[in-house]
């Protein structure tokens, strides 16, 4: 009788290790390829962010004469009379600074801007300046300058 549990016993923990081998290893799997695919469509859409405040803060340069020091300079909600303090050349939730798993932020002033785009999570690090290169790092980028990568 014992030997019989004992294969009993046995044959439950192989049809477990098979129940977890056949659902479970394709499913983390799965799991693996959408963190994946979501990283990466963030990544693009931050790429996309630091673009749009590019051409922002150029556009912001040739009407204010300085670039903008805050993303809220850039946005705006009233865009019949933009102004210095409320541009309307970026859109409210990226002047809010944060968009698809990233953290945005702008510095400025009379002759120079850096933007740059943080993950929340895990990804890749933007920055762009005055070249509007995007700029890219795998760890957090403090400065944005040509010592930074240009993104490939």
């Amino acid at each position: 009788m014992k030997v019989f549990i004992i294969i009993v016993g046995i044959t439950v923990l192989l049809a477990s290790i098979t129940v977890i081998w056949v659902w479970g290893i394709p499913a983390m799997r799965e799991a693996n390829y959408q963190r994946e695919e979501r990283e990466e469509r963030n990544e693009s859409s931050a790429v996309a962010s630091i673009r749009t405040l590019n051409t922002a803060q150029i556009t912001y340069n040739a009407t204010y004469q300085r670039y903008a020091d805050t993303l809220p300079k850039l946005g705006g909600t009233n865009c019949k009379q933009p102004t210095a303090a409320a541009a309307c050349f970026i859109d409210t939730q990226l002047a809010k600074g944060t968009r698809n798993g990233y953290k945005f932020t702008v510095l400025g002033s009379a002759s120079a801007y850096q933007v740059f785009a943080n993950p929340e999570g895990k990804g890749r690090y933007f920055c762009s300046f005055e070249d509007a290169i995007v700029r890219s790092s795998s760890v957090a980028i403090t400065v944005c300058n040509d010592t930074v990568s240009p993104l490939e």
